[in-house]
C-alpha cells in the first residue's frame, strides 16, 4: 500500500483521537454542506458562453483563451498558444498543463517541471492537522503512505466519512488480492419507489473485475433498476462468468456481441433495449457506492442530467492522484439522463463520453447538468485499460495520445466554435483509427428465451 518510501518516511504522527472525535465529525459535516452549497450556487458558464465572452482587448485575453481551450479538450490548440505564454509566470500552471497534454516534456522541464500546485500525495505531511477539513483528499494521501492495508482502510474510511458516504469494511484476507474486490460497503435503507433506472454496462475481457462491479450495482439502496450487460467478444471468461453468476437474476439482462465493436456501440445497442425512464452507465471495472443511484435519481427531480465524482484506484489499493494534485474528478461514465433525451454515442473506440457531455451542454443550460461533489465511484486503474493502451492514452500526468487529442479538438470545434460538422468528426475518427464499426448483439439466458417467445415488451 506504500506509495513511495519518501512519503511513508515523511508521514508524521497524525492526531487520530481528534480526527475520530464527535466534534471533528460535526466540523466535517459542516464543511461538506459548505462545499455542496458552494457547488450549487457557483456560477456555471458553458464553454460556448466563455468562448464568446473572450475579449481580444483584454490584457488577460490569451490566458483566458488558454483556459477555455484546456477545459474544452482542444489540447493542440492550447499547446500552440501556450508557447506564446512561456514568459508569463501568471499563466505557468495552464501553460505546463497544455504542454504536458501533448508530451512536450523538454519545455515542461525548462519551466521547472509539472504544475506549481503541490500534489496532496507529496505535500500532505507539511499541512496542519486541521487541513483535512478543507481538503479531505489528504486522507487519501495518508492511505497511500500507509504501510499496510488495514491502516489504509482506516484512512480511506475517514475520507468516505468526510464526504457523508457509507463506510466500508474488507474481507478477512486483505493481502494478495484486488483491494477493490475486498471492499464491502455498508448498505442503508433501501428505496423501492421511483422511476425505473436502466444501468448499461459494456464488458470486454473483464472477468477479473466484473464480479465486484456488477455486485456493487445489485447492492444499491435504490432497488428499482435493471442492469443490462453485454460481453464485447471477450477472449477471457467474461461471458461464462456472467451466465453462471447472474444468468438467473431477474434484475440483470445479459447480451453478447457478434464481434468486438467497442463500448460506445455496445451502449447504443443496449439503449435500444433499455426499459427504464432514466438511464445511466457503468464500466466493467468500476465499483459504485451503494447510495450512487439513489442520490442521482433524487438530483434528477429538477435537472436534465446528473454526474457524480470518481476516484481511480490500483489493485494494490493506491489511489491515483493526477497532474494537478487532485484525486477526485467528475465521472463521465456516471451520466444519468432521461432515456428520451439521450442521443446515440459516436461510433468510436474511445473519447465519445466527452462528445456526449458537450452535446448535452450545447442543448441545455449549464445549470441543468448537475455534478455531485461527493465521490460515488471507485474505478480500477490498471495497465490494460484503454487510457493506458498505446495509441489511446490519457495518463495521470495529463498526456493525451494524438488520436484522443484529435477527437477532443474536433468536438470543441463542433460544439463551441461551430466550424466543423459531424462528417468532419467521423473523417478524423477514421483517419486516426478511432472509428468503431457497429455490429449486432444477441440476448443471452433469460432475454434469449423471452425473445424466442416474443414476450419482451417495453415499459412506458
Amino acid at each position: 500500500m506504500i506509495n513511495s518510501s519518501e512519503s511513508a518516511a515523511s508521514a508524521p504522527r497524525f492526531p487520530a483521537r481528534i480526527w475520530d472525535s464527535t466534534l471533528w465529525r460535526f466540523a466535517e459535516g459542516w464543511f461538506l454542506r459548505y462545499r455542496i452549497i458552494k457547488a450549487h450556487f457557483r456560477q456555471r458558464r458553458s464553454l460556448v458562453t466563455r468562448w464568446a465572452a473572450l475579449d481580444e482587448r483584454s490584457p488577460s485575453y490569451r490566458r483566458n483563451k488558454l483556459r477555455v481551450l484546456l477545459h474544452g479538450g482542444a489540447y493542440d490548440m492550447a499547446a500552440a498558444l501556450a508557447c506564446e505564454l512561456l514568459d508569463q509566470p501568471a499563466a505557468r500552471s495552464d501553460v505546463v498543463a497544455a504542454l504536458q497534454a501533448v508530451g512536450d516534456n523538454d519545455r515542461v522541464e525548462a519551466l521547472g517541471g509539472s504544475s506549481g500546485r503541490q500534489s496532496a500525495t507529496a505535500g500532505f505531511a507539511q499541512r496542519r492537522w486541521w487541513a483535512p477539513l478543507s481538503n479531505p483528499e489528504i486522507y487519501l494521501a495518508m492511505a497511500n503512505a500507509s504501510s499496510d492495508r488495514a491502516s489504509a482502510l482506516v484512512a480511506f474510511n475517514r475520507y468516505l466519512r468526510s464526504q457523508g458516504l457509507p463506510r466500508c469494511n474488507a474481507t478477512s484476507s486483505l493481502e494478495g488480492q484486488n483491494f477493490l474486490a475486498s471492499l464491502r460497503f455498508e448498505v442503508g435503507r433501501t428505496v423501492h419507489s421511483g422511476p425505473l433506472v436502466s444501468v448499461v454496462v459494456a464488458a470486454c475481457n473483464a472477468a477479473q473485475s466484473l464480479g465486484f462491479s456488477i455486485d456493487s450495482l445489485l447492492n444499491q439502496t435504490y432497488q428499482k433498476l435493471e442492469i443490462l450487460v453485454c460481453d464485447d467478444a471477450s477472449d477471457d471468461a467474461t461471458l461464462s462468468l456472467l451466465e453462471e453468476r447472474y444468468g438467473r437474476d431477474p434484475r440483470v439482462r445479459l447480451f453478447r456481441s457478434t464481434r468486438r465493436q467497442g463500448p460506445y456501440n455496445i451502449r447504443n445497442a443496449l439503449l435500444e433495449r433499455a426499459q427504464g425512464e432514466l438511464v445511466t452507465f457503468h464500466d466493467a471495472d468500476d465499483l459504485s457506492l451503494p447510495t450512487r443511484i439513489a442520490l442521482q435519481v433524487d438530483r434528477m427531480r429538477n435537472k436534465i442530467a446528473s454526474l457524480v465524482a470518481e476516484l481511480r484506484m490500483k489493485e494494490s489499493g493506491e489511489v491515483t492522484f493526477f497532474h494537478r494534485g487532485q484525486a477526485a474528478r467528475p465521472a463521465m461514465v456516471s451520466l444519468m439522463v432521461a432515456r428520451h433525451r439521450l442521443p446515440p454515442f459516436r461510433s468510436a473506440w474511445f473519447g465519445a463520453d466527452l462528445e456526449m457531455r458537450e452535446s448535452l451542454r450545447a442543448r441545455f443550460p449549464a445549470r441543468a447538468i448537475d455534478v455531485v461533489v461527493q465521490t460515488h465511484i471507485v474505478a480500477l486503474d490498471i495497465n490494460t485499460s484503454l487510457t493506458r493502451r498505446p495509441g489511446s492514452e490519457s495518463l495521470r500526468n495529463g498526456y493525451r495520445s494524438p488520436a484522443r487529442r484529435a477527437y477532443s479538438e474536433m468536438v470543441f470545434r463542433r460544439y463551441v466554435i461551430g466550424d466543423v460538422d459531424d462528417a468532419d468528426i467521423e473523417r478524423v475518427l477514421r483517419e486516426t483509427n478511432n472509428y468503431a464499426e457497429p455490429a449486432a448483439i444477441e440476448p443471452v439466458g433469460g432475454d434469449a428465451a423471452a425473445n424466442a417467445t416474443g414476450s419482451i415488451t417495453e415499459k412506458r
